[in-house]
Formats: C-alpha cells, structure tokens, sequence
C-alpha cells in the first residue's frame, strides 16, 4: 500500500512525460481527436497506519468532468505502440466524514496510454498528479482526530486502469479501477494522507472524431538510442520540525546516478546519495542527544521509465551512513525529472519510509550520455 501510495506521486510522472514527448512537431498533420469525458466515482479509505483509525468507516463517492486530446500520429505509437490521451480533469469528493476528512476539489493533469484505440473495446492506463483544496485540516483543538492531513492546499494523485468500449464515432462508455491519494508531501505535519481506492463508470463524447490506425510494430534493436547515462545532481528542500512551527528547515544533499536502458521505454538505474538533514538536526539540538549528527548516505537501485524528455524512476535505497537512526534501514524513493536542454534537468523527488512520506525534494543536475 506504502509502495502503490508513493508510486501514485510518481506515475504522474509517467503521465508527464508522455506529455512532452506528444508535443514534439511532426510531418504528420492529422488533428487530434477532442474528447469530453464525465465519471461517477465510489469507493473506500484505506487505513494504514493506527494514527487514522478515527476514519474507518469512510467511504467517498466523487463526480469528474474532464477534457482531453487523443494523440493518434505515427510518432507517438512508435514510442510505446500505443496511443495515449494527455487532459485536465476537474473533480469533486465527498469523504464520507464531514467531521474530520470534509471534502475536497481537485484539479489533476493527467496522461492515458490507450492499448487497441483502432477496436470496439480496448485498456487504457491513466496516471495523473494535481492540487487539491480540502476543508477540513489538522487542529489540535478542533480537529484533532485528523492525522490525514495538515494544509489545506494538498497534492492529489491517481491511477486508473480501464476498460473502454466505443458505441459509435462520438460516443463511449468505460469501466474503472482507480487508486487515489492525497497529501502535502511531508512538508507540514501531521500528513499521513487519505489513500481511497475507487471504482468509477464514466461515458465519453468525441467533439471531432479522427480515425487510429492499426500500424506495424518497431523492434527497440531497430531503434538509435543513447543506453548509457550517467548524472550528478545537486537536490534540496525546506520542511517543519512539527505542526505549528514554520516551514524552516533545510534538507539538501547530492546525488550520482547510472542508468542502462534494455527496453523501448525501460532502464536500470542506480546510485548513491549524501544529505545533510536540518529536521534532524533540529531534533538533536531540542533534544541533547550525544554522538548524532544529521549528515546522511544511500544507495539505490531500481526501475526508470524514459518518456521523451522526462524520465520517472522507483527506486529501493539502504543507508550505508546515518548520522541519527529515526527510521529503519530501507527506504523508497520515487523521482521525476525533466530535460531542459541534452544535458541540463531538473526535477523532484519523493522519499519515503513505508508508508511514511519523508519529504518532497527539488533537484538540478548535468546528464552525461554514451551509446
């Protein structure tokens, strides 16, 4: 659950890069098909972790409007023989607890690979990252029970897998498994998040119907890729010793990764990294404890995703130094990062402990490449 609940953060990523990648200019002209789409939402909070026992019983239903392009050119299905929807998506839960969850809106911006868009019925896999405003945060006196969430601006993430059925050209119906969170990513405790898996059924109208063609698969051998990459960065963030206090504290550090890409849009990747962790040292001081420092160092290894100009990797890290032992050995974290220029990026990352978000980061780096 840790795991789906920060992939969440980062297969927004996944949606990101498709993103970039379906804007690059083309010879091909075909207008892409402008798509409406309304779905009905409902489902269950997921209770990890003691601290949120007080939400048990909830179970939000949700409306969502949204509006997206399907890309249908040659240059998108050569990249993952696929045909994938980029949108903005407007929704509205109800959380079942008026009392200590309220309610929230959300606005998500989101990518959907669809597998089989030239047949009646196909899959789709959609990932989407936004903000959300909820209404009802964390008060030591008014709203104490709610361990869920802090501010009441938060991010909002979700996966969804669903079937598609195509009545006619403007009109079709589908079916969805979705996987929602919310959270302010650490930076203002309490923040342990709401984690509600749904089921939604929705129907969609195309504005311009266009057609998709059934085009002949690539081999990735036949592809020119640069496999071998190399890259330094430099990353850092701000966070609060606890709820009440300012947003103060520095966290930063750096970071050297090598990634070998063996798939169309898969790599191996791994590194190490050092961090100076000014929560912690904080702690150290308040708290007189001797022989700790706040310095910090990994090791990781994991998965990348390579989506045009954005890359998205999940990645498992063990300490090989801890200056203060606060939480246990492992760790996750799930990065994003964009290129801005051949070997210029930035990006953001999420470390987490289990199902405990540490903190959100910001990073820059220099990318080094080699076939």
């Amino acid at each position: 659950m840790v795991v789906i609940k920060i992939t969440t953060i980062f297969v927004l990523i996944f949606f990101f890069v498709f993103c970039s990648y379906t804007q690059v200019q083309e010879e091909d002209t075909t207008k892409y098909p402008v798509i409406i789409g309304l779905r009905a939402h409902a489902g269950s909070v997921i209770i990890h972790s003691k601290a949120i026992r007080p939400i048990k019983d909830s179970y939000p239903v949700g409306l969502e409007v949204d509006i997206n392009w399907h890309k249908n050119r040659k240059k998108q299905w050569d990249h993952c023989h696929c045909y994938p929807r980029t949108g903005i998506l407007f929704s509205y839960f109800y959380y079942d607890n008026p009392v200590v969850l309220g309610n929230g809106v959300a606005t998500v911006y989101y990518i959907e690979p669809f597998f089989g868009a030239h047949k009646k019925l196909c899959f789709s896999f959609r990932a989407g990252a936004g903000i959300t405003i909820l209404t009802k945060p964390y008060d030591e006196e008014s709203n104490p029970d709610n361990m869920s969430y802090s501010t009441y601006l938060n991010s909002f993430l979700l996966v969804n897998l669903t079937l598609n059925y195509r009545l006619n050209e403007k009109y079709s119906i589908n079916a969805s498994a979705c996987y929602n969170h919310t959270s302010n990513g650490g930076i203002q405790v309490p923040n342990k998040g709401i984690n509600f898996p749904s089921a939604s059924i929705g129907v969609d109208y195309t504005l311009n119907p266009s057609e998709f063609k059934n085009r002949d698969k690539t081999k990735f051998s036949d592809i020119e890729v640069r496999k071998n990459r190399f890259d330094i960065g430099l990353l850092g963030t701000v966070k609060s010793y606890k709820h009440g206090e300012p947003i103060e504290h520095v966290i930063w550090g750096g970071a050297v990764n090598y990634s070998r890409q063996v798939g169309r849009i898969s790599s191996l990747v791994g590194g190490a990294e050092w961090m100076v962790n000014g929560v912690i040292k904080e702690k150290i001081a308040r708290d007189s404890i001797p022989d700790a420092n706040p310095y910090r160092g990994g090791i990781l290894a994991g998965h990348e995703f390579l989506m045009g100009r954005y890359n998205f990797s999940i990645q498992m890290g063990l300490y090989f130094y801890r200056g203060y032992a606060d939480y246990e050995i492992v760790y996750q974290r799930y990065k994003l990062t964009y290129r801005i220029t051949r070997n210029i990026y930035a990006g953001i990352s999420v470390k987490a402990h289990r199902h405990i978000a540490d903190y959100l980061d910001f990073r820059v780096g220099y990318y080094f490449e080699r076939r």
